[in-house]
């Protein structure tokens, strides 16, 4: 974002908004200023643009939540953030210089419907890498509209709201999913959830201290003994509960003092609250103070705290960063016996020990008989004592904050976006007779070398001036490296090289490729977060008008990975070409040594589609593949048919003798097609014509579409059909030889 922070608010309801700073009153409809920056000097790849939602204005735990993981993350991500409600959150965000739009939409459903749409413009228009849906409300608006314009999206998940009926919609619509405390995971039936709790929160201010915040704050706090609650106010929070417990005996000498703000949804709750007292005769011993920034860090000015969340609204409390708050300030916490995050904080542990009481949900008086328990000074400080160190072991927020960045990054395939340093890393490049290329590679790669980076080249056998070259620039250069290792294929060249690596991770690429100018960075950012194998993209060279058409039909287009439409997912899905997270290029792909060694290495026996095999050995001994779409090189295409005829036979021979079922599959499914294609003119005449057009428009939908965004000749679009069958009837060709010659061999040894 820029210096300056910007609001614009739009929508319904939006005329109470004002900004901080430069403020623009926009209509509905209006557009707004451009999201981010565009300066990025000094990380290893640009930081994340990410657009964030968040559905209500106000600064409830799930606010807190976030903004303590943009201050943790802030150097990472290039943030804007659209609120779906005005509130002192846009005053805490702009006074972060980030740029906010207010677009206020209530809770009905085709105000949500209109937000969303408006959405879907926005995203389409700022292009972010990532939306980010900070509760449920917002990921109802922000997924589904994400999901449209292909955007990547991530649900953070703060309560159980909804859990029976949107859960498992949302999470299925959400890229990725973050939980702000383990038991909130299982009503998305997602087993790859991000659980990223609060982090510690901040020392907690002196008991004297506290009270002077607050005396200056209007809150005066008696010298009877003061039970606090901290929240919004809205019926499932329990504040009534509390009420009725300060009008039972057990509860006498005790007060109640709640800080929050109002709720939209629950305009009139604290007047209820105040009749409520009124009517019990506790009014005089009853605080509803309105919502007081940093109140968490003043509570060790109470006495006790409680969390009293009940059925009504999200059923149970989430993490529960008041009772986290609290226990820093060595107060002891009643709460709600509900096998949630509170309740399993306070609750006994392995000595015995509590943080806290735990009573019955409603219930006024288990409330009053837990007051009572507390009024001796000595055990409320024994609970307090012990649910602060319990809190001290909780992760602090450079910790929290580094797993937040890292998941979003990696969700928005871009694993390490928005570092400054990485490790040290190997190169690695089998080369065989490359004289016409190799010093376009060394000159691309060698710029891009860190002071203790190595570059090793492997050449299995070279007969022109490969090796000479080499040998050149490795006598001016120590970084680069010649290995001379004849007769093996680039399975074996790769293994040579990557057991002779120095560095504990290594990014391969091939000669006639060409890296990117940011390529080996993307490898180092994503290296320094990621012990798995790490996957580039391609972006297919075309010199002719023959690898033009070609490449629309052949190869998948990173624009494709980077906006996944639900077409393009489809379509990729079911005919193929589509970056998978198991499907290995050799192109572009890093990984550490040590899931090499766990993979086996490439498997020498395969001549071709040996890289897919060593993925699949490297995922099965349980390391992680991601993309980075970072890491991009240009990989040249073979210049004539009968080269790229021998390019896919070989493909398919490559499939049928590593018996991969995918591979095997989607060939059976090619010569399916072409069969019933044939067919179905002949025996449904007309209607059969008529449904074989259908389908081969749609077969050639997204080459067309490629030719199209590349503003190729609109002619080429005539040239389609005949690559489609060059290519599938070379890889039939292939897998079948393949296979029969396996039959036959196995025949043979029987």
């Amino acid at each position: 974002m820029g210096t300056e922070a910007r609001s614009v608010t739009t929508g319904e309801s939006a005329t109470s908004a004002t900004s901080v700073a430069t403020a623009k009153i926009s209509a509905p409809g209006e557009e707004a200023s451009p999201f981010f920056t565009t300066t990025e000097a000094g990380y290893l790849t640009r930081r994340l643009r990410t657009v964030i939602v968040s559905g209500f204005g106000m600064l409830g735990g799930a606010e807190s939540w976030l903004l303590s993981m943009l201050d943790a993350s802030k150097d990472r991500l290039d943030i804007g953030v659209i609120l779906l409600a005005d509130g002192p959150l846009r005053q805490e965000l702009e006074a972060r210089g980030i740029h906010v739009i207010v677009r206020a939409t209530s809770a009905s459903k085709s105000a949500m419907f209109r937000a969303s749409w408006w959405l879907r413009r926005q995203l389409k228009r700022t292009s972010p890498d990532l939306v980010l849906a900070n509760g449920v409300k917002a990921a109802a608006i922000a997924c589904p509209a994400a999901r449209l314009v292909g955007v990547r999206s991530v649900w953070v998940k703060h309560d159980h709201s909804y859990d029976k009926t949107l859960a498992r919609p949302l999470a299925k619509l959400a890229t990725g999913v973050i939980a702000t405390a383990h038991s909130l995971c299982a009503a998305t039936k997602r087993p790859d959830i991000t659980v990223i709790e609060p982090p510690r929160p901040v020392p907690a201010h002196s008991r004297e201290a506290a009270h002077t915040l607050l005396r200056e704050a209007g809150i005066e706090l008696p010298q009877a003994k003061v039970l606090a609650m901290l929240g919004r106010y809205v019926p499932y929070k329990g504040i009534d509960t509390a009420i009725r417990a300060l009008a039972q005996p057990e509860a006498a000498g005790w007060n109640l003092v709640t800080i929050g703000g109002i709720d939209p949804a629950h305009p009139n709750e604290k007047e209820r609250l105040a009749a409520l007292a009124t009517e019990l005769g506790v009014s005089s011993r009853v605080q509803l103070a309105d919502y007081l920034p940093e109140a968490g860090r003043m509570l060790a000015a109470a006495d006790a705290l409680a969390v009293l969340t009940h059925g009504g609204g999200p059923g149970r409390e989430g993490y529960g960063m008041s009772a986290a708050e609290a226990m820093a300030a060595k107060l002891p916490v009643i709460a709600i016996n509900d096998g949630g995050p509170v309740a399993k904080r306070i609750d006994s542990d392995d000595s015995g020990t509590v943080a806290g009481l735990l009573i019955p949900p409603a219930d006024p008086t288990a409330l009053a008989e837990a007051l009572s328990t507390l009024n001796g000074p000595v055990l409320r400080e024994m609970m307090g004592v012990e649910g602060h160190r319990r809190i001290a072991e909780a992760p602090d927020a450079t910790e929290s904050g580094r797993r937040f960045a890292s998941a979003l990054t990696r969700t928005a395939l871009r694993p390490g976006a928005g570092l400054r340093e990485g490790p040290d890393l190997t190169v690695i490049a089998p080369v065989f007779n490359e004289g016409p290329v190799i010093t376009k590679l060394l000159d691309l790669i060698k710029p891009q070398l860190g002071a203790h980076d190595e570059f090793l080249l492997i050449d299995g056998g070279s007969r022109d001036e490969t090796r000479e070259t080499i040998r050149q620039y490795a006598s001016r250069d120590s970084r680069i490296k010649l290995i001379e290792d004849d007769g093996g294929n680039i399975a074996h060249s790769r293994n040579v090289g990557i057991r002779a690596a120095k560095r504990t991770f290594v990014a391969c690429t091939d000669a006639g490729c060409d890296p990117g100018p940011n390529w080996l960075n993307a490898f180092r950012a994503a290296a320094a977060e990621h012990n798995g194998m790490v996957l580039g993209v391609y972006h297919t060279g075309m010199r002719n008008w023959f690898e033009k058409a070609m490449a629309a039909v052949a190869w998948a287009d990173p624009v494709e990975l980077q906006r996944p439409t639900p077409f393009r997912r489809l379509y990729g899905k079911i005919l193929g070409r589509w970056f998978l997270p198991h499907r290995v290029e050799g192109r572009s792909v890093g990984f550490s040594t040590e899931a090499f060694n766990a993979a086996g290495g490439f498997p020498e026996y395969l001549a071709i589609a040996e890289d897919e095999a060593f993925g699949k050995n490297l995922i099965g001994a349980g390391y992680e593949s991601i993309h980075s779409l970072d890491a991009d090189v240009i990989w040249y295409q073979r210049p004539s048919i009968k080269a790229t005829w021998r390019q896919f036979y070989g493909y398919g021979h490559g499939g049928g003798t590593s018996k991969s079922p995918l591979l095997l599959f989607r060939d059976a499914v090619r010569v399916l097609a072409y069969a019933i294609a044939a067919a179905l003119p002949f025996v449904l005449g007309t209607l059969g014509v008529i449904i074989t057009s259908a389908g081969l428009a749609i077969y050639l939908s997204t080459p067309i579409a490629r030719l199209i965004r590349r503003r190729h000749n609109p002619l080429l679009i005539l040239a389609l059909p005949a690559c489609y069958l060059l290519k599938d009837i070379a890889k039939v060709a292939g897998a079948t030889t393949a296979l029969w010659s396996g039959r036959k061999r196995s025949q043979g040894t029987r």
